[in-house]
């Protein structure tokens, strides 16, 4: 395929989305959402969180960092490894998009770092927040509330279908970022 028709190429997503809180009110979209990426070119550091079964996930983060599934499903407190990767995905992402339709520690704490990646003198990360038109009133204020001073390239996008949420993302990963020069 060619660069056009491989638009994100060269772009490092972190996805994060619920995992353990709430489950996501469209369980498709996820998937959908980081398959669109991956077909555009994209990697998808985090593709696992999109996954659609445990088994799914598993597999995909197993490939991901270079394990058996038999070896990820041995580690006796998989927390830190888990924590470290993931911090350590955010930490190389040129970009992150983020569905934040349910309540989740984790994407918290990713919206977090990406946003002080700046500070820890590590690379300037543009960050999409999706939430579905439905669920805008109950978006948190922590999620809602980052400033322009706080991340130039911060942006919160209601999407109401499979379809908004792309072309939202089409255009986040395609255009050059405020705050990265």
């Amino acid at each position: 395929m060619s660069e056009i028709e491989k638009p994100f190429t060269g772009k490092k997503v972190y996805y994060s989305g619920s995992i353990k809180g709430v489950p996501e009110r469209e369980p498709d979209l996820p998937w959908q959402l980081v398959q669109f990426m991956v077909a555009g070119g994209a990697d998808v550091l985090s593709e696992h969180v999109a996954a659609r079964s445990i088994a799914e996930m598993d597999s995909i983060r197993a490939r991901r960092i270079g394990m058996t599934i038999q070896q990820l499903k041995e580690q006796p407190e998989p927390w830190f490894g888990i924590r470290a990767q993931d911090i350590e995905w955010v930490e190389v992402a040129t970009h992150v998009v983020a569905v934040v339709n349910a309540a989740s520690h984790g994407v918290g704490m990713e919206l977090e770092r990406a946003i002080l990646k700046p500070r820890l003198g590590l690379n300037y990360t543009p960050i999409l927040c999706l939430v579905h038109d439905s669920l805008i009133d109950k978006l948190s204020f922590m999620v809602r509330g980052v400033s322009v001073e706080e991340c130039q390239d911060y942006t919160v996008r209601v999407y109401s279908r499979l379809e908004d949420a792309k072309q939202l993302v089409s255009s986040f990963l395609c255009i050059q970022p405020v705050g990265g020069d």
